[in-house]
């Protein structure tokens, strides 16, 4: 009996998910356009399913929790779990690869005028497939002091000015570790260690806990 929903907003996060054991899919509905992998973790069994490619927010994550719980009716708790972006401060030592665990209240938007979700959902669970995995380098983990303005709009900070970096002493085991606290969405970064886009409707559907990896 499945019991457990865990959603996925993008396909490098639905990839990470799918080192448990996986299963066969079950037939639905054809009214469902989600795309399901099915697994075991831990003794409980588990639905993986990813947002739409390309289409994220809380509307769209809502609509994927909707068909996911008429599918499978016997489901009694969500898990988010994905990647966000940290917030270190002098109380909480975040690095990146460290894991975030929250409750709490989001508010944001989805998009309109987009493809068939169907397919989205099908071309999400395809793209995990060309997913390598590999645990983050500690070399590429800068972090800036907040106050300074990057060098460039690049994915990575090798342009950037150096001497801008928080001076945090080097960590000697590559365990992560695991934080808690509240997780903000947009508005809300105020006390917060990390922050993402998608759990706002979850929460208020279905029992939901947010687990983040920190990768920015």
């Amino acid at each position: 009996m499945t019991t457990i929903a865990w959603i996925c907003a993008l396909p490098l996060e639905m990839a990470t998910a799918k080192v448990i054991k996986i299963h066969d899919p079950l037939p639905k509905t054809s009214a469902d356009t989600n795309a399901y992998t099915l697994g075991k973790l831990c003794g409980h069994h588990v639905v993986i399913a990813c947002l739409p490619s390309g289409i994220y927010g809380t509307i769209s994550a809502a609509d994927v929790l909707s068909h996911l719980v008429r599918t499978f009716q016997t489901i009694k708790f969500g898990l988010m779990v994905g990647i966000g972006g940290g917030v270190p401060n002098n109380s909480n030592d975040i690095r990146l690869g460290d894991v975030t665990i929250q409750g709490g209240q989001f508010e944001q938007t989805g998009m309109l005028n987009h493809s068939p979700e169907i397919l989205l959902t099908h071309i999400a669970k395809l793209q995990t497939d060309q997913i390598k995995l590999c645990a983050p380098s500690q070399q590429t983990n800068y972090l800036f002091h907040s106050s300074y303005h990057h060098a460039s709009k690049e994915s990575s900070c090798v342009k950037c000015d150096k001497e801008q970096l928080v001076s945090r002493k080097p960590r000697n085991t590559r365990i992560p570790h695991i934080h808690y606290g509240l997780i903000a969405s947009g508005d809300q970064q105020l006390g917060t260690i990390c922050f993402e886009m998608e759990a706002a409707e979850l929460m208020n559907k279905l029992l939901t806990l947010m687990i983040l990896l920190l990768l920015s």
